[in-house]
């Protein structure tokens, strides 16, 4: 019988990719002796060749892939990632605030996740069918959380997935968050403190340098911009990047997000407001990227502030820089 196979065009993001690596996108669930077997006897080939698993792919080669070592449980066409169908974004729509040749900048809304179905993943493989590219998927580079909303930098390119990652890792992109606090307080400060990931209830916590399980040092700056009615609006700087970290930090310092029940603060009908409001540089990784990218706050939620502290203070939002 002769053998069946699939093809798959590689683009500019696959090459100078070693095969074996290239080859993994489509077998995540295969050993390498598995993938070298196959490449060694002809079951993956490269234009119409064998190849060895060491051989560097360029960009517009022809990766074939006999169609039973794909059916075979050690990955399909359906569930290779960088192949996937064209999905729906979900049913909120995303805000798209720059669009650049290597990275996308979205608002992200309320109720949408970062990574899963129906979130900022799916969004991107929508927007951006990834078959021009076996080895990279474009997708979001950071994440908030459901109920958090605003901006959120995704990939369009290999490239711009690195560059931003490498920046982030550095430190050398800054973040900036707008919160309505329960309490009222004035002045600015920072909020130094350890904390620790309960992955079983899902919240962080309070952590202890001097227990087993330890902790991670989490550092935000605060100022406040207006108080009132037992509520600050603050202005949020992260100095570091922890899990649910404004969240717990507030609650820590007896000002916890009015509506965040999971940190004890007090109810609130539109749920909590933390808003991820400028994603700043301290040198822009490309040519068409700003020093900073602003998300704007929803109609609902300059209403609900408004509301609360008047329409002068919010004026201090139209003007990050």
């Amino acid at each position: 019988m002769q053998r069946q196979f699939l093809e798959f065009i590689t683009g500019a993001d696959d090459a100078d990719r070693r095969l074996d690596r290239l080859v993994r996108r489509f077998l995540p669930d295969a050993t390498l002796p598995v993938i070298y077997r196959a490449i060694r006897t002809g079951a993956i080939r490269v234009d119409g060749k064998k190849a060895k698993p060491s051989t560097r792919i360029p960009a517009s080669s022809k990766l074939q892939i006999e169609e039973e070592l794909l059916r075979e449980g050690r990955g399909t066409v359906e569930e290779s990632p960088s192949i996937q169908p064209r999905r729906e974004p979900g049913r909120t729509e995303v805000s798209i605030l720059l669009e650049t040749r290597n990275l996308l900048f979205v608002s992200k809304p309320r109720g949408m996740l970062s990574h899963g179905e129906g979130g900022l993943d799916a969004f991107m493989l929508a927007r951006y069918p990834s078959s021009t590219s076996l080895s990279f998927v474009p997708a979001p580079l950071h994440r908030l959380d459901r109920n958090t909303t605003g901006i959120v930098a995704c990939s369009r390119s290999l490239e711009g997935a690195r560059l931003f990652s490498s920046l982030l890792r550095k430190g050398q992109i800054s973040k900036r968050y707008i919160a309505l606090l329960d309490g009222e307080f004035q002045g600015s400060g920072i909020w130094k403190d350890s904390i620790v990931r309960d992955g079983e209830e899902r919240k962080s916590r309070r952590g202890d340098q001097d227990s087993p399980e330890g902790g991670r040092l989490a550092v935000t700056g605060y100022e406040s911009i207006a108080a009132a009615r037992g509520k600050t609006l603050a202005l949020l700087a992260l100095g570091t990047g922890r899990t649910h970290q404004i969240r717990i930090q507030a609650a820590l310092h007896g000002h916890p997000l009015s509506g965040d029940q999971k940190y004890g603060g007090a109810p609130w009908s539109a749920g909590y407001i933390l808003h991820a409001w400028v994603l700043g540089f301290a040198e822009p990784p490309f040519e068409d990227v700003p020093s900073a990218v602003v998300a704007p706050l929803s109609v609902e939620t300059l209403d609900s502030l408004g509301r609360l502290f008047g329409a002068e203070v919010l004026r201090r939002f139209s003007d990050p820089l």
